[in-house]
């Protein structure tokens, strides 16, 4: 945990690595309302976004961006040398058959940084092992009438704000149950498939995470 914790440990291991960078949009225009802004070496978002000591948030004057699966195996397969993929979730039909798939994937976010409410690629169940910060989540259940009442199917993902909803535009989250946790570094998360969640990163976190389908 120590070592994933530091910023100049994984760009020094991950030196050459490419990371997917998305920016937060206000008005869940996107997949979880998040802009897909391009990719960033590894070394290069560290830098910019992680003012020392890790968790102080970004640098003055830089707006948060999210890093969103890096896969470890294709731009720093060193990395899997230390991390070994949780027990429930090793009998991986996509790891098995699909050559192609990026899990497990590295997920870096300055504290700040945050994604809308969404359900993930394909509905998969995934996992999260936090190893540095900490992660505000919310979710709710797939069945909610309440809040999928304000689903769209085109972006699979909600256009209400899960951390400030707005009962006068939205009425119907008054019916909405909604769960909440703050993860902590040395924790895993686990979403079930088809499961809308939304974060919100408390502090500077690293991560590592992974969609699964179960054998």
């Amino acid at each position: 945990l120590e070592k994933w914790a530091s910023g100049e440990y994984l760009s020094k291991t991950c030196s050459e690595a490419q990371l997917p960078v998305y920016e937060a949009v206000e008005d869940n225009s996107e997949w979880a309302a998040l802009k897909d802004i391009g990719v960033m070496g590894l070394p290069e978002y560290f830098d910019k976004h992680f003012a020392p000591p890790l968790g102080s948030g970004p640098k003055d004057g830089v707006k948060p961006l999210y890093a969103l699966e890096m896969s470890l195996r294709r731009e720093c397969p060193l990395l899997l040398e230390d991390y070994g993929v949780p027990g429930f979730a090793s009998d991986d039909l996509l790891a098995r058959f699909y050559t192609k798939a990026a899990w497990p994937t590295l997920i870096a976010g300055p504290k700040g940084s945050r994604t809308g409410l969404h359900r993930d690629t394909h509905n998969f169940a995934f996992y999260m092992v936090l190893f540095a910060g900490k992660k505000w989540w919310r979710t709710f259940l797939d069945d909610d009438a309440g809040s999928n009442a304000y689903f769209r199917l085109d972006l699979n993902a909600f256009t209400f704000d899960p951390f400030d909803p707005d009962f006068h535009k939205y009425p119907r989250l008054q019916d909405a149950t909604v769960y909440e946790t703050v993860l902590e570094p040395g924790e895993l998360i686990y979403i079930p498939e088809g499961l809308p969640h939304g974060v919100r990163n408390l502090e500077d976190t690293v991560a590592v995470s992974g969609n699964f389908l179960d054998a």
